[in-house]
């Protein structure tokens, strides 16, 4: 489509040249690129792509050469920006740069999220939404085409045509080019998009993603916030026991209090809430070594890994954190399935003695006295990590349900007793040891003391109770088999 210039090309020296440079995985984008520069004008623009212009046979790196020699625009496009500089077109801009011209060379770069290293310089055309399915990979914001920076991108591009080749008519050039300008940012980034979605799928699907995204912040952050966006996966959605919500793509946005309320109407408690916030407040601020690799025994009745396998920081303060949940392997089974869950039991509360209980148990009495006060919030928060893990553990079980230990140790209300006296310290332990780590001073330290001696006292007696109903089950079913009143 000519743009109304007045002129035909004759010789190649006569056209506008445009290099494209971009690794492999990236061709669509590229292509798509192309094929909206072509359209301003096909007789007086050339834009050179590998897979366009190296045939069969023919030597890579004199052809690379000598459209690098001839062009006078470099566009550079990487969906990765993680790559070192020389993996994909590092070399390709050195010698563009290097080549004497009359005229200063125009590099660009089109980005979505960082800019590559070796473009830090020069002028960058950051991908933003322009439609409501975007947001999952550019911006939380909604752009109208005529503002997005690759719109822009194109309007200098075209105005740069124009002084190269004057219209006749530059009204109708003015006109053509605005909704040529428009049609091209529409068409690259629905490409660039499609290119990230296909990529999030093959890496991110097989171990189930969710994304926390945190808006701009210039301020420190030690904890979730409750304007942070949960991004959830087609795949993740099973975890939570539910089906992928009709046409919503590939992804689904929540919002941080909106999921946690979604998770406990699911599961009955917030254990995946809370391990997501212990990880992202390990890395918070600044942090680099998180507490990472969780467990959680999920509305599916699977048990997962929580494993944050990127934390990215932008300019503006924005933060994102992805997870991956990968489920772990099933326990052993086979046997007798009593005295196999009496066995569990029987271990799962020497465990908790241990930790607890006996002398010089880490979370033991007077533990806490004497510790200052940055050692303390660390050991607070281990030991309510630990508490969810033997919790998580006993949950699998099915020692969290009374019906279920009724079943398997009789004595109902010895059972429903238990139960009655355990919840009310342990919740009011965890509460106050999350007060503590939050705003510690004298008052909540005090706090804590006290609802950590209550709670011993009351684990004391619990623990050896079940233990006790746990042993004598064990032993009545022993001697049930071998013949013994």
């Amino acid at each position: 489509m000519s743009m109304g210039s007045p002129l035909e090309a004759t010789r190649a020296s006569d056209k506008m040249k445009i290099f494209i440079s971009h690794p492999h995985e990236d061709l669509d984008v590229a292509a798509a690129l192309r094929e909206a520069i072509l359209e301003l004008d096909r007789g007086l623009i050339d834009v050179f792509l590998d897979q366009s212009h190296i045939a069969e046979g023919k030597q890579i790196t004199p052809t690379i050469t000598d459209a690098l020699t001839g062009a006078s625009f470099f566009i550079g496009v990487g969906t990765d920006a993680t790559r070192g500089p020389y993996a994909w077109c590092g070399l390709e801009l050195g010698y563009f740069l290097a080549i004497e011209r009359h005229s200063s060379p125009s590099v660009v770069c089109l980005f979505h999220d960082e800019v590559p290293d070796v473009f830090h310089p020069y002028r960058n055309v950051k991908l933003v939404s322009l439609s409501p399915k975007h947001t999952t990979e550019f911006s939380t914001d909604v752009f109208a085409v005529d503002q997005a920076p690759l719109t822009n991108f194109f309007k200098n591009l075209s105005n740069q045509f124009n002084k190269m080749f004057p219209a006749r008519d530059a009204g109708e050039f003015f006109n053509r080019a605005l909704d040529w300008q428009k049609k091209s940012a529409v068409a690259v980034t629905e490409a660039y998009f499609k290119c990230l979605q296909t990529r999030v799928a093959e890496v991110w699907y097989p171990q189930k993603r969710l994304e926390i995204q945190i808006p701009n912040r210039p301020e420190e952050l030690s904890e979730i916030p409750d304007d942070a966006c949960v991004v959830i996966g087609n795949a993740a959605y099973s975890v939570l026991n539910l089906g992928f919500p009709s046409g919503s793509g590939d992804f689904v946005k929540r919002s941080w209090p909106d999921f946690c309320r979604l998770v406990v109407r699911q599961s009955g408690g917030e254990h995946l809430p809370r391990i997501l916030s212990e990880i992202v407040g390990s890395v918070l601020p600044f942090a680099s070594d998180p507490q990472n690799d969780l467990v959680f025994l999920a509305p599916n009745q699977k048990r997962y890994r929580v494993v944050l396998v990127k934390h990215q920081l932008y300019g503006n303060g924005r933060r994102d954190f992805i997870f991956n949940l990968i489920e772990t392997l099933k326990p052993v089974g086979g046997g007798d399935q009593k005295s196999t869950m009496l066995t569990a039991a029987i271990m799962l509360a020497s465990q908790y003695r241990s930790v607890f209980l006996e002398k010089d148990a880490r979370y033991g009495r007077g533990r806490f006295d004497d510790m200052g006060e940055e050692d303390l919030i660390l050991q607070i928060k281990q030991m309510l990590k630990d508490l969810q893990r033997i919790n998580f553990d006993a949950a699998e079980e099915g020692f969290n349900d009374v019906s279920a230990l009724v079943t398997l140790l009789g004595e109902s209300e010895a059972v429903k007793a238990l139960f009655a006296r355990w919840w009310p310290p342990l919740n009011t332990l965890e509460d106050a040891a999350t007060a503590f780590s939050m705003e510690p001073g004298a008052e909540t330290r005090a706090a804590l003391i006290r609802a950590h001696n209550t709670f011993l006292d009351v684990s004391d007696t619990v623990n050896h109770k079940f233990m006790s109903l746990c042993l004598r089950t064990y032993q009545r079913l022993i001697d049930t088999r071998e013949g013994i009143s």
